[in-house]
């Protein structure tokens, strides 16, 4: 047991060391073994690096706050200053002997990508190789006590190519940086359609597990932030339907199927048409799951159950859009 605590704290002292200088051999091969590319580290950047109009402007307000010998004191920060912005952000205390990382502040935005909410939790909580880096990339900080700029592949199950982080410590009277402040947005360039979108809509993966749900989804399933992670379709929205194919399938075929489903909400039991389709983001298959009110039929046949399942109907995407 002592071994593995041991290797355990040489590869965090490696992968620290190697936040540092401009090597990452340890960093790299940490997202390698788990078949993503190595996060992208960018020390102190300037106004130029920074691309994404949120990072953008959350770093000009932290250049805002008071600063004492070039540093920003946890006193002088006040999250409502950042009322705009907290959605996307993350506030973490730095406890015990300077090594645990707790979140103070784990914005909805975040928590609605993720699929849970980190609040309270700390960044040894996530496991595996995340885990690592996270804790990682915060020991950093505290040693070079500047501003990092981190690009990283999230894993697989999450639904976004890749997470952009500014992270920025705070500081006590002695100099020892004992808060950091973070902006942490997704690059997902279908998360903003899919939000504007009137109709509820899922994104699930081969397991029917929910990764990602529009606002309208969440409207109506009464889930503004996912209560926990892994919840499938039937425990997320009350929809227990068998997919014939894989999204992976489905997304090779452009073929989209129809279907009509009893959805229980609450003490509700409601029918649906539910609009099934497929897409492969960034390597990863997904079933995208639209939910529209059924229209009963007018005609039905006498003895037929207008709440009985219905069979799938296969539909060539272009003649479905249409």
């Amino acid at each position: 047991m002592n071994d593995i605590q041991t290797d355990s704290a040489d590869t965090m002292d490696q992968l620290i060391a190697e936040l540092l200088p401009d090597g990452h051999e340890h960093l790299r091969r940490l997202f390698e073994d788990q078949g993503s590319a190595a996060p992208h580290i960018l020390w102190s950047p300037k106004p130029d690096d920074l691309t994404n109009p949120l990072i953008a402007r959350f770093a000009g307000a932290c250049d805002g706050l008071p600063q004492t010998n070039g540093r920003i004191l946890a006193s002088d920060f006040h999250i409502e200053d950042f009322a705009a912005l907290r959605d996307w952000m993350l506030v973490l205390d730095v406890e015990g002997d300077g090594s645990t990382f707790r979140y103070a502040h784990y914005g909805n935005g975040i928590a609605d990508i993720r699929g849970l909410s980190m609040l309270g939790q700390t960044t040894e909580s996530f496991g595996g190789h995340i885990s690592r880096f996270f804790t990682a990339v915060y020991r950093a900080v505290q040693a070079r006590k500047c501003p990092v700029l981190t690009v990283h592949v999230p894993p697989r199950q999450i639904f976004a190519r890749h997470w952009e982080r500014l992270i920025v410590p705070l500081f006590d009277t002695a100099g020892t940086v004992i808060r950091f402040i973070v902006l942490n947005v997704p690059d997902n360039e279908l998360r903003p359609g899919l939000e504007i979108i009137p109709d509820p809509v899922l994104i699930a993966d081969e397991n029917q597990i929910v990764r990602y749900a529009n606002r309208a989804a969440r409207e109506m399933f009464g889930r503004q932030v996912y209560l926990g992670s892994n919840m499938d379709l039937f425990a997320f929205a009350g929809i227990d339907i068998i997919l014939p194919a894989t999204p992976r399938d489905l997304a090779r075929s452009r073929t989209i199927r129809d279907s009509i489903s009893i959805v229980l909400r609450g003490a509700l039991i409601e029918r649906f048409q539910l609009t099934v389709s497929g897409t492969v983001q960034w390597g990863n298959a997904f079933y995208v799951i639209t939910l529209r009110p059924a229209v009963e039929q007018a005609n039905a046949a006498p003895g037929h159950d207008p709440a009985g399942p219905q069979p799938m109907t296969d539909a060539p995407a272009d003649a479905a859009r249409g």
